[in-house]
């Protein structure tokens, strides 16, 4: 038991560490140059896809998903609108529910438009069903 909690308190303090380094880093680039996914994959050691189109690359407004290297890590997901970023605290595999709640925040927050509202929640909505049953490692504490 004392190896499962030290185990994941470790790997929540590294998921809390990686979003701090991810968002001064995208903060950054965002603000200084014009990037892509792949150039913010590789400054921040995080995986870095837009959920509306995985093979764009390119880096402009819309909705990404982010995860650390390794099947222990699991997807988050930020909306990217205007020069404006937000980052969603929550992961779909452990807390949908917040995940919608702070959506709701995002479209507020960011001034999304009704088209940009519907699309997104349409592939928060798939995120959200790819996400179900997926422990991340969680299942560990089982055994």
């Amino acid at each position: 038991m004392a190896f499962f909690c030290a185990f994941h308190f470790v790997q929540f303090r590294q998921s809390l560490e990686h979003y701090r380094v991810f968002k001064n880093i995208l903060v950054f680039s965002l603000t200084h140059q014009k990037a892509n996914s792949s150039d913010l994959t590789s400054k921040s050691g995080l995986y870095i896809f837009n959920l509306l189109n995985r093979n764009d690359y390119d880096f402009k407004d819309g909705i990404y998903y982010y995860k650390g290297f390794g099947p222990h890590f699991a997807r988050r997901i930020f909306i990217f609108n205007k020069g404006n970023i937000f980052i969603f605290e929550n992961e779909g595999a452990f807390s949908p529910k917040s995940v919608l709640q702070e959506f709701v925040q995002s479209i507020n927050q960011l001034e999304l438009t009704d088209k940009q509202a519907v699309k997104y929640s349409k592939v928060i909505s798939d995120y959200l069903e790819q996400e179900i049953g997926n422990t991340y490692g969680a299942e560990i504490k089982k055994q």
